[in-house]
């Protein structure tokens, strides 16, 4: 889901598929240009650490999955360790191979491919405004009837 909590003391929360932006995004139309041949997708990096979803950890230590999402952690210099050594008294967290754990991570290592229809979709959200490029965005008959059809026979 995607919620935005706002200083007025409102928020905004919303199913993943039902969010035009997380959509969007998801499908490679919004990303910054220099996400499909960024520099930084390598093992070794400049930065101290690498902060990331930690996709296929139910794969590879289903003992520290508790289907709330699992953070990767990657220390990449003397410094990054250092402060880890002094915060790991309050965290709960387990060492992993690196390698291993990119292996259900790939976007660490590889850059994004660009969605074939994002300068048309640039294009239209200039001259029309973002309702203008609905039909990027919607989620198609046949997947709501899908979902539509699942939620009947669980009922």
């Amino acid at each position: 889901s995607v919620q935005f909590e706002f200083t007025n003391c409102t928020e905004y929360i919303q199913i993943l598929s039902e969010d035009l932006y997380m959509r969007s995004f998801l499908r490679n139309l919004t990303l910054r240009p220099s996400c499909y041949s960024c520099a930084f997708k390598t093992k070794q990096r400049p930065s101290d650490f690498t902060l990331a979803d930690f996709w296929g950890v139910e794969k590879l230590y289903p003992e520290i999955d508790d289907d709330k999402g699992t953070s990767l952690v990657i220390l990449h210099s003397k410094r990054a360790c250092e402060v880890f050594d002094k915060i790991k008294g309050n965290l709960k967290y387990q060492e992993v191979d690196v390698d291993e754990a990119i292996k259900y991570n790939s976007a660490m290592i590889t850059s994004v491919p660009q969605n074939s229809d994002r300068a048309d979709f640039f294009n239209l959200i200039r001259s029309r405004g973002f309702y203008g490029v609905m039909k990027y965005i919607r989620i198609p008959v046949s997947q709501r009837l899908k979902k539509a059809i699942k939620t009947f026979i669980k009922k």
